[in-house]
C-alpha cells in the first residue's frame, strides 16, 4: 500500500478523485492523498478565521467530509483547493455567526502575548473586525494574503481568478482598511 500511495503523489487531483471510483482501497488510498496535500493549507486558514484548536478540528473535518460526499454524487472538481478553502469559509462563518450570538464582543482576545503593545493590539483586533465590512472577494483575499502568508499566485488559484485579479482585490482590501481605521490611526498617533 505504501509503494501505491507514493506512486499517487505524482497523480493530479482529477486523476485520484478519479481513482476514487474504482474500488474501495483506492478510494481511501486516493481521498488519504488528496487529504494530505491540503489538510495543513485549510487547517492554516481556519485558524486564522476561527483562532480556536478544536472549531478548527471540527471545521477542517466537516470541510474535508462535505468534499468526500460531493465527489461520491459525481461532482466535477477544476480547482480542489478553491472548493475547499469556500467551504470552510461557509463553516468558519456560521460558526462566528453563531458564535457572535452568544459571546460579548469583549471576550475576543485577538493577540493576548505581552510583548506587543496595547496599541497594536487594538490596531489588530479593528484591522480583524474592519474586514468583516468588506465584501467577501476581498476580504478572502486580504486573509489568504495577510494572515495566511500566500503568494498572489497561490491566490489566484484557490479563488479561481487571473493573478492580476488577486493583486487588485488584496490592494483594495488594503485602502478600504485604511479608510475605514483614518480616524482611528489619527487618534492613536496624537
Amino acid at each position: 500500500m505504501r509503494i501505491m500511495k507514493r506512486n499517487l503523489k505524482k497523480h493530479s487531483d482529477l486523476e485520484l478523485i478519479s481513482e476514487m471510483f474504482e474500488t474501495k482501497q483506492k478510494e481511501e488510498i486516493a481521498f488519504s492523498e488528496l487529504y494530505d496535500r491540503y489538510e495543513s493549507m485549510l487547517r492554516a486558514y481556519v485558524t486564522t478565521v476561527v483562532r480556536d484548536d478544536a472549531k478548527t478540528e471540527d471545521i477542517v473535518q466537516e470541510t474535508f467530509i462535505s468534499f468526500y460526499n460531493t465527489i461520491k454524487k459525481g461532482n466535477e472538481f477544476p480547482n480542489v483547493p478553491g472548493f475547499l478553502i469556500k467551504v470552510a469559509r461557509n463553516l468558519c462563518l456560521n460558526s462566528k455567526r453563531q458564535e457572535s450570538r452568544n459571546t460579548p464582543l469583549g471576550d475576543y482576545d485577538i493577540a493576548s502575548d505581552n510583548t506587543v503593545g496595547y496599541e497594536n493590539k487594538e490596531l489588530l483586533e479593528l484591522i480583524i473586525m474592519s474586514t468583516e465590512f468588506l465584501k467577501d472577494k476581498y476580504r478572502r483575499a486580504f486573509m489568504l494574503k495577510e494572515f495566511e502568508g500566500l503568494k498572489y499566485r497561490e491566490i489566484a488559484e484557490i479563488e479561481s481568478i487571473a493573478l492580476p485579479t488577486a493583486k487588485i482585490r488584496v490592494m483594495r482590501a488594503r485602502k478600504m482598511i485604511i479608510s475605514t481605521l483614518k480616524p482611528y490611526i489619527k487618534d492613536i498617533s496624537k
